[in-house]
């Protein structure tokens, strides 16, 4: 039996737990994150543009005119909802991908860059691994005889991209000095954000308090596991399932500690979950159960639209934003300018908590009844 260095296959994924992705994907935007706008973008500031050295915004000479930032936010809105409505959706998925990525190329034209591009990568591969083939309202079948391991090449390649993005911050990091004995890098970045932005949580205030060499050695140390590791569990799902499972639990402390919200990440997280073990758990067959799915489906999908719809609506008549609230920030009246509110950041990361603790008790529950049926 040979062994293989990465196990491709494992990373198969069924077309309808990949459609069911795709809906909550689309439902997560919604609701806690928003779509971004690129009406406050124009050639009116040219004086501020400075790319990075590697973007697609530095092929050029300037930002354009304002109607070419309309036009991109209002196709980058139309594409968002057909890839929901699952209406071509592999084209229209990819579009809404490249006009996101266009759109923030020139977001990070002002010299300074996040790293928020995670989600907005992820319907590339997975409308190419078969996102839209179910729960769509035109279902194209399949013609091309996708095979589980043209399926599970998509997938792994969305996780590799997880992986390097994770990999790239560690390795800076141990560039930086984080594993020297001497250094407490995560307080000093603490310290330093504290008294510089006076606005983080009981958490921190906590953590100022502790000296304790050991337990911020600890912090860097597992910061510095975690991250450059990720490139090397992906030989394994169940190995990147773990590293997924610490990225959820650093990402939480993260926002507790810095009040960073890493969104983008914490949504592709849920597409790497063992769909087949949590139906197995209900004895609910996901794939077979299509009318009982579909109304489930039904509902999600039209309260999701009229907030769509309300984008749309503030499209034509707000001017220039620079995000689409989401509907957390709707109904509490908390419309940020530029990034989600800390309520729907929070209610996302409590939900990604949720669903953390309730895969980990799936796997102990199947684990337990496979130890019963062997000793049997």
């Amino acid at each position: 039996m040979r062994l293989q260095l990465v196990d491709v296959k494992g990373y198969h994924i069924a077309p309808q737990y990949l459609s069911l992705y795709r809906i909550l994907y689309c439902v997560c935007v919604v609701v806690f994150v928003g779509l971004p706008s690129y009406t406050w973008l124009s050639s009116d500031l040219n004086f501020l543009f400075n790319p990075p050295q590697y973007s697609l915004a530095g092929l050029f000479n300037g930002f354009p005119s304002a109607l070419f930032f309309k036009i991109l936010t209002l196709l980058n809105l139309i594409f968002f909802a057909m890839m929901f409505l699952g209406m071509y959706c592999r084209v229209t998925s990819i579009a809404f991908a490249v006009t996101a990525i266009l759109g923030h190329n020139y977001c990070y034209s002002f010299g300074k860059i996040d790293h928020l591009l995670m989600w907005l990568i992820a319907p590339i591969f997975l409308s190419l691994a078969g996102w839209g083939d179910y729960l769509a309202i035109n279902r194209v079948k399949n013609k091309n005889g996708l095979t589980d391991s043209d399926n599970s090449l998509y997938i792994i390649m969305l996780a590799a991209a997880i992986a390097f993005s994770m990999f790239t911050s560690g390795f800076q990091k141990f560039l930086g000095g984080w594993q020297n004995w001497e250094a407490e890098a995560v307080r000093f970045h603490l310290i330093k954000k504290y008294y510089s932005l006076g606005d983080l949580n009981v958490v921190a205030d906590y953590l100022m308090t502790v000296k304790n060499h050991l337990v911020w050695k600890l912090f860097d140390y597992s910061a510095l596991i975690l991250e450059i590791g990720f490139l090397f569990s992906i030989m394994r799902r169940n190995w990147f399932q773990l590293f997924l499972a610490g990225g959820t639990v650093f990402h939480i402390l993260v926002l507790l500690m810095f009040n960073i919200a890493f969104y983008s990440n914490i949504i592709v997280y849920l597409v790497f979950i063992n769909w087949n073990a949590i139906f197995k758990l209900f004895n609910y067959d996901f794939v077979a159960n299509s009318a009982k799915r579909i109304k489930f489906i039904l509902c999600l999908t039209a309260a999701s639209i009229c907030v769509v719809l309300y984008w749309v609506y503030l499209f034509f008549t707000a001017g220039e934003i620079m995000k689409f609230p989401n509907a957390i920030d709707i109904l509490t009246g908390q419309q940020a300018l530029q990034a989600p509110s800390k309520t729907s950041m929070y209610l996302l990361f409590l939900s990604s908590l949720i669903v953390l603790v309730f895969c980990l008790f799936v796997t102990l529950i199947n684990r337990l009844r496979a130890r019963r049926v062997y000793n049997r």
